[in-house]
């Protein structure tokens, strides 16, 4: 169910859990290099732009090391192209389409 990866020695052993509390992370949802931003939309901010479109806050943010797509992910690649927009452009949309219907129900 979740994606777990723990800090180890030189030669491959786990470290022991306590070494300043940090040496195991679990993560609700990794992705691999060829995941699309679609993907990591979906799987990842569309329930929360959902909560927000029914009343709760929201926050996405992207964290990571350096030079690994954060930017990337969040703002997309430039073009007019759907498939490579990022999530705030996704976000952006998902919530215009929900204005559009609620107008349109009344």
């Amino acid at each position: 169910k979740y994606n777990s990866i723990t800090q180890t020695t030189d030669s491959g052993k786990p470290l022991p859990e306590r070494i300043n509390g940090r040496t195991f992370f679990t993560f609700d949802k990794t992705f691999v290099e060829s995941t699309t931003t679609a993907e990591v939309y979906n799987n990842v901010a569309k329930g929360i732009v959902q909560s927000v479109m029914g009343g709760l806050n929201g926050t996405i943010f992207a964290y990571g090391q350096t030079s690994s797509g954060k930017t990337y992910t969040m703002q997309g690649g430039g073009s007019e192209d759907i498939r490579t927009k990022g999530v705030v452009h996704m976000t952006a949309r998902d919530i215009f389409q929900h204005i559009a219907a609620a107008e349109s129900e009344r």
